[in-house]
């Protein structure tokens, strides 16, 4: 920890000497907010098929260095295993950091790539209520994606964008078993559709 904390001064501090700012300087019109939807398939974890469904996604990008740009998002998501006999399913809210790499094509097109970081925070439930049995787990993932932007008017762009989820399920609690499996690892691919403005 006190390694990261070392860096991140040492980098502020040569910024200052070479008269090279970490962050461009930010105009309100290139703030820009998103909302996105993705489409997620079926998928396996641990044995188990998970139904699709799709994901609600807001949050904010801002210019970094040259063509980069960084963000924040909020992601809603839920993992519904199939052939149970419950209706709980893993409800997923997760703060997803990221960071895009953009290729000007044209005036209109960008091609981008990146990679997100997100914290996922699962809770096993049939509700939006504390229930008995509920299991609650936080674990991390990291999401590389490519994608094209379209510019519509000034900034206002669409997007349409690949990406693939790596993370992990602490623990499969909609297992029948004393002892479900825990750390099981998956990949989820997403399909997504934005609007940024």
């Amino acid at each position: 920890m006190h390694t990261k904390i070392g860096l991140l001064l040492l980098v502020m501090l040569a910024s200052q000497i070479t008269a090279t700012p970490i962050f461009k300087q930010i105009n309100s019109d290139e703030i820009l907010i998103l909302a996105e939807k993705s489409y997620q398939p079926d998928t396996t974890i641990g044995g188990s098929t998970f139904k699709n469904n799709s994901q609600n996604t807001f949050g904010i990008q801002l210019p970094f260095i040259n063509d980069v740009q960084i963000g924040f998002n909020i992601d809603f998501f839920s993992l519904i295993p199939k052939n149970t006999t419950t209706k709980r399913e893993y409800k997923i809210r997760a703060i997803t950091p990221n960071i895009l790499q953009n290729k000007i094509i044209n005036p209109k097109l960008t091609q981008f790539y990146g990679v997100k970081v997100p914290v996922n925070i699962i809770a096993y439930k049939e509700s939006g209520t504390i229930d008995k049995g509920d299991d609650e787990h936080i674990a991390l993932g990291i999401e590389p994606l490519i994608g094209t932007s379209l510019s519509l008017y000034k900034t206002i762009f669409i997007q349409l964008k690949f990406s693939t989820l790596i993370s992990y399920l602490p623990k499969l609690s909609h297992e029948q078993e004393t002892n479900p499996k825990e750390n099981i690892v998956y990949c989820l691919p997403k399909f997504s559709f934005s609007i940024i403005f």
